[in-house]
């Protein structure tokens, strides 16, 4: 188009209805020189040039020249990029690939090419195809801005470009963590058998700081955080097919240790916390509904109810932590400074049950006495309250025939001991005493064994 034939449009032209904001990266020298015809322009014409003028047009004749390339080279006579499509659709080897482009701002500034794995392209069948998978790279990025820009292309041509752009170096960069840990809100949760009897809890997070959700699901052995509804489809994502493009972190807790997890720690232990309550909101010690998780991954609200050394010894065995209902730990038979069980039948005595607790640790060094080596012998029991709920376990010392020398309750006993011998004494049937206990009130005997 001859200049004076462009001056003329950009003062007669009215603007356009329909426009489509756009992202166009220029050279530094282009903008100052654009800027300074502009300036010029507006003094002749009275301020009506305008940089997107300038583009338009330039544009406009781009796709014109375009137009007849496409027609004179190929034979195709189309007005958009659909027709163009339509007309090579009869191709058997019709290819969609992703242009990527680095941004000014960012590492990648300069370098462009055909998003490849391991040096070769990655090709889709469809134009959907490839929106998604642009789609599922873009979500991927946990910093303010992306590195890259990303285009679906129609590879109709024989050739193509020849430069190729490493998805794995373009992650690299796009998942550098650029938020604050803490900084989250959680807009929604899923507990569910994620497939044969799979249980897997799930927590969506909205990070304001990106303006983006990130879903963490964990079970008892596993994390996974992903930048798309892998699990549930909730988001209609259809991410559950493509489960490494959507990936953002993933591990084991029998490998991890939490401060090696950060960003994610946060989340992850609040997603944990989710999951625990989910697990174990049947009965108290049911089995079949606890939550057995590494110690180290233990949320603060449990750890802080149990005896420190307990923890230590499952760590160092490599056993993990059972927890029932209300956040309880339920002590491993095998912990050798608790080691004790219920011995002989339970006995109602008035308004409490009493059991006779049989123990293999050392009773002198526990309980301070010098029996080793004498005739002399202890006995341990325990007496629970119902109406209390109150559990008071004491020591008998008893002299070589027998003769009581002392009676005593047991010093620091542990919330996670005294749990123990409550689980114990449910397992021997105080539940059943218990409810007896409740008909005889009702009834006005006196329960006395």
């Amino acid at each position: 188009m001859a200049y004076r034939e462009l001056f003329e449009k950009m003062l007669n032209e009215k603007p356009s209805t329909a426009k489509k904001q756009v992202a166009v990266y220029l050279r530094q020298n282009q903008i100052e020189e654009l800027n300074s015809l502009i300036t010029v322009m507006n003094d002749i014409t009275g301020g009506k040039v305008s940089r997107n003028n300038l583009i338009e047009d330039a544009i406009d004749d781009f796709i014109t020249e375009c137009e007849k390339y496409l027609e004179v080279e190929h034979g195709m006579k189309v007005t958009n990029a659909d027709e163009a499509e339509n007309q090579i659709s009869g191709q058997s080897d019709k290819k969609y690939a992703i242009a990527v482009i680095g941004c000014e701002d960012g590492p990648l500034k300069g370098l462009s090419g055909l998003l490849s794995r391991n040096g070769e392209p990655l090709e889709f069948e469809t134009r959907n195809h490839t929106e998604t998978a642009i789609n599922d790279i873009r979500s991927l990025c946990l910093g303010k801005t992306s590195v890259a820009e990303f285009e679906c292309i129609l590879l109709a041509f024989e050739k193509s470009p020849e430069s190729r752009m490493e998805i794995e170096m373009i992650k690299e960069f796009n998942m550098i963590p650029e938020f604050d840990p803490q900084n989250y809100w959680v807009t929604d949760c899923v507990y569910g058998n994620a497939g044969g009897a799979h249980m897997v809890s799930t927590l969506k997070f909205y990070l304001p700081e990106l303006n983006k959700a990130i879903w963490v699901n964990c079970d008892t052995d596993n994390v996974s955080i992903c930048s798309m509804d892998y699990h549930w489809n909730d988001d209609e994502s259809e991410s559950y097919e493509r489960y490494e493009d959507v990936m953002i972190y993933e591990a084991v807790f029998e490998n991890e240790l939490p401060n090696d997890v950060m960003p994610w720690l946060p989340m992850i232990k609040r997603t944990l916390e989710y999951a625990i309550e989910n697990e174990t909101a049947n009965d108290f010690y049911c089995s079949d509904v606890s939550f057995h998780l590494h110690v180290p991954w233990l949320p603060e609200s449990i750890r802080q109810k149990v005896d420190p050394e307990y923890l230590n010894w499952l760590q160092e065995n490599g056993i993990k932590a059972v927890i029932a209902k209300d956040n309880q730990i339920i002590i491993d038979q095998e912990y050798l400074l608790i080691g004790m069980y219920v011995d002989r039948e339970l006995i109602i005595e008035d308004n409490h049950i009493n059991a006779y607790v049989a123990v293999w640790f050392d009773v002198d060094e526990r309980l301070g006495l010098n029996t080793d080596g004498t005739d002399e012998f202890v006995n341990i029991y325990a007496d629970y309250y119902p109406d209390e709920k109150k559990l008071d376990v004491f020591y008998v010392h008893h002299g070589p025939d027998g003769e009581t020398i002392n009676e005593c309750p047991i010093p620091d006993l542990t919330t996670g001991e005294r749990e123990h011998i409550i689980y114990l004494m449910k397992n021997e049937g105080m539940d059943k005493l218990i409810a007896e206990m409740d008909e005889a009130t009702t009834s006005g005997i006196n329960m006395q064994s």
